[in-house]
Order: C-alpha cells, then sequence, then structure tokens
C-alpha cells in the first residue's frame, strides 16, 4: 500500500458533486466520532483503532460491517447498527449525502 496516496470517496452534497481524500480516524471512544464535517469513522482491515472518514452510506453484508461508532439517540441512549438492505442503517442516523 506504499504507493496509494490515499483513499477517495466521491459523492453529491447539496447538489454538488466533490470528490476527497479520506481523512484516517482513531475511534478511541464509540461515543464520539473523531471525524468532521459530518462524515463517520469507519475501521478498516481489523484494526479497531484506526479508520476511515467516510461521507457516503456504508456497504455492509452483516451488522458486524458497520462501524463502531454509536451516534447518541435522541433520548441520550444509543442503539445498534443493522444491515439494511446492504447498507449500515442506525436509528435517527442519517448520512450526509442523503439530506
Amino acid at each position: 500500500m506504499e504507493n496509494i496516496r490515499c483513499f477517495w470517496e466521491s459523492y453529491c452534497l447539496n447538489g454538488e458533486c466533490r470528490a476527497w481524500c479520506s481523512d484516517q480516524c482513531a475511534l478511541l471512544r464509540t461515543d464520539v466520532n473523531p471525524c468532521a464535517d459530518g462524515s463517520i469513522c469507519v475501521t478498516s482491515f481489523g484494526e479497531p483503532m484506526t479508520g476511515l472518514c467516510h461521507f457516503r452510506p456504508l456497504v455492509c453484508v452483516a451488522a458486524e460491517n458497520c462501524p463502531q461508532y454509536r451516534p447518541p439517540l435522541p433520548d441520550g441512549g444509543s442503539g445498534e447498527w443493522s444491515c439494511t438492505d446492504g447498507r449500515c442503517a442506525y436509528p435517527g442516523f442519517s448520512y450526509p449525502t442523503e439530506n
């Protein structure tokens, strides 16, 4: 992977096409998202502490493929990710690209 400069992600946000080089993130607590601008930290390659920030909906086969970050629910609790129609879903959460 030494020749790969970054992981590019392209998406539409507020009616504009965009592309960016995903930031690296470290998930230290499941209740704190270390990513900015509405992106979400997704751990990868079996490393629970290291991941990349993503804007687009996340593809999954099972809930275990979904992020470890648990956004807070309106009542202050936390929910569980599910794999619904091949995409990671969380109660009350919408990806920035879906708004």
